[in-house]
């Protein structure tokens, strides 16, 4: 009786090693596709993030440039405030340029009624997503630019 309850469970110690085998190479298969999910998961929402900071930062120009008396100077100043508050380099930074158009370009002479167009531009560079993408032919290696523009009349 003893004798063959050693059997049993030897045999059950082979039967749990290869299920246990098999797991290992399920969970091998499975694992680099589920951490690639989750890491572009967390890229997108860090860019929608940033889009929407750039979305901010043009309707804060636009309302500073609505205004009588103000120079292009102080609504660049305005969004490169907002941006710099949310950790985002302004146009001096060489990695992540950001570019500010304004139009028209003669603000204090605006007359009231006239549209004032704000338009803010960057560069998001996927950080672990860009290079993976690039191995495969894809085209987030250089990078996505972000734009935001908002427009309102001068008073």
């Amino acid at each position: 009786m003893r004798i063959g309850w050693h059997r049993r469970s030897a045999r059950a110690r082979r039967r749990f090693a290869r299920d246990e085998g098999q797991a290992l190479v399920e969970m091998a298969l499975a694992l680099p596709i589920l951490l690639l999910l989750l890491v572009g998961i967390f890229e997108f929402a860090r860019a929608y993030s940033i889009k929407q900071t750039l979305v901010n930062a043009a309707r804060e120009g636009a309302r500073q440039a609505v205004l009588q008396g103000v120079t292009v100077d102080s609504v660049t100043n305005v969004i490169n405030g907002y941006l710099a508050s949310n950790n985002i380099a302004p146009s001096t930074a060489a990695s992540s340029p950001t570019t500010i158009t304004i139009e028209p370009t003669g603000l204090s002479s605006a007359v009231a009624g006239t549209p004032v167009t704000i338009t803010v531009v960057t560069r998001y560079d996927f950080l672990l997503m860009g290079p993976v993408v690039g191995l495969i032919g894809g085209s987030f290696a250089n990078g996505v630019f972000l734009r935001s523009q908002t427009t309102m009349r001068h008073e």
